[in-house]
């Protein structure tokens, strides 16, 4: 099954690591990943369940693209927080918000979050 898996190159594979080890970090007052289930700043919005669970996570791709999908708590905001700015982001790592979607950047690998907004 491992040889089934898709190629990661190192940057993106950091990037991966991040979320790991921020799962369940916070800023003081501007962002919580909350173990990806609630919001422990409890803001307006983040009570809000659009999906159902579990099964509508997704991180798929290959070699220095790669995409995170979800449909309910984190707010996307908050994870490309966590993982780009000061003084928990990965360093090098920037944010580039688009309409649908955020992409964090690090080196040549790119991790597109497509997540939760209330």
């Amino acid at each position: 099954m491992l040889d089934e898996l898709p190629e990661i190159n190192e940057a993106a594979e950091r990037l991966m690591a991040g979320l790991v080890c921020r799962i369940a970090a916070r800023s003081r007052r501007d962002w919580a990943l909350g173990n990806w289930f609630y919001d422990p700043l409890d803001r307006p919005g983040s009570r809000t369940e659009r999906g159902r669970g579990f099964e509508e996570r997704h991180l798929w791709g290959s070699g220095n693209q790669w995409l995170l999908e979800w449909h309910r708590f984190p707010f996307e905001k908050d994870v490309a927080a966590a993982l780009s700015e000061p003084p928990i982001g990965l360093a090098g790592a920037t944010q580039v918000r688009a309409a649908a979607s955020t992409d964090v950047r690090l080196e040549r690998a790119r991790l597109t979050l497509q997540g939760f907004r209330p």
